[in-house]
């Protein structure tokens, strides 16, 4: 009886933890859309990973390529948060 019980609270606490992981990855991606757009508007909130994205493409960083990074980034959050 107690196994059963035991079986049916650990399952309860894998569902829930799951639930809890696609939550903060959502909000995660919803992040990375309101970072990005603003970063592309001009407010420079956080610049990194454009530098990330310029190392990976083999790019140099330059003022096109800020723009170009700034929709990549708003893409793969869009994508985070739409797919998850």
């Amino acid at each position: 009886m107690d196994s059963d019980r035991l079986k049916i609270t650990a399952e309860v606490a894998a569902i829930r933890g799951r639930g809890w992981i696609r939550l903060l990855t959502r909000l995660l991606g919803i992040a990375a859309v309101l970072i990005g757009a603003l970063n592309f508007f001009g407010f420079e909130l956080w610049t990194q990973y454009r530098v990330w994205l310029a190392q990976v493409a083999g790019v140099s960083t330059g003022v096109g390529f800020a723009y170009l990074a700034d929709f990549l980034f708003i893409g793969a959050g869009a994508a985070v948060a739409n797919f998850v």
